[in-house]
């Protein structure tokens, strides 16, 4: 799938939303990737609502209230090119 909006591609160039959707390989819940990731759960939410809204992430399933998130890929490149003006 080539996406060709501009905004996924520059949530992913941030360093700590990359490495968040890297924690989103599997499916798991923000509270679960923000321990893999060593961070508090509330200091993630926001994030992942930017990465969700940006359709990087996907809801896989849910149990009760908790929402399993994945990244829609396996893997993503941000290529740059440089407009000659």
């Amino acid at each position: 799938m080539l996406e060709t909006s501009p905004a996924p591609a520059t949530l992913l160039l941030d360093v700590n939303l990359a490495r968040l959707l890297g924690a989103f390989r599997e499916p798991r819940t923000a509270a679960e990737a923000a321990r893999a990731l060593g961070e508090p759960a509330n200091r993630i939410g926001h994030r992942v609502r930017k990465l969700r809204d940006a359709g990087l992430l996907r809801e896989v399933a849910r149990k009760g209230r908790k929402v399993y998130l994945q990244a829609r890929l396996s893997s993503y490149a941000v290529i740059i090119t440089q407009v000659a003006t």
